[in-house]
């Protein structure tokens, strides 16, 4: 049996989603309306059902995030850390990367298509069969 939906929580991650847990087992299928995600806590499995609609995601954490088939186009990451999370099957087309860390989390056949990546950490990170088709990255070497 699966609980009832919180029309007042949907409504909340929808339209106002800013310094708030946000717990996708929670929500079955979702358009973002906000363009910001905003200084949240993101966990739980995210799919093809969940449109994030080109919103920003900024100085939020993302844990035990577990996307499979998810897309997430021209959705710019900016400030976030990203830990114990799985990206299968994922889309990351058109967005820009900059200056989050990401720790233990594996990304596997996901696409990088057409996105820049820039003043970002990665720590225990995997990349496996991911596309990463015009893909900018500023990358510092440090002796």
């Amino acid at each position: 049996m699966t609980a009832p939906l919180d029309v007042q929580y949907l409504e909340q991650v929808a339209r106002n989603p800013e310094g708030i847990e946000i717990d996708f087992a929670r929500i079955p299928a979702i358009r973002i309306a906000a363009k910001n995600i905003n200084q949240c806590t993101i966990f739980g499995p995210v799919g093809p059902t969940h449109d994030f609609n080109r919103c920003n995601i900024i100085s939020s954490t993302l844990t035990a995030v577990h996307a499979f088939r998810a897309a997430f186009p021209s959705v710019d990451f900016k400030d976030c850390l990203i830990i114990d999370s799985e990206f299968a099957e994922s889309s990351f087309n058109g967005l820009a990367f900059v200056n989050n860390t990401v720790m233990r989390t594996r990304f596997e056949a996901c696409q990088f298509n057409n996105s820049s990546v820039t003043d970002s950490e990665f720590t225990e990170t995997v990349f496996s069969g991911c596309d990463f088709t015009n893909l900018l990255s500023a990358v510092r070497l440090r002796s």
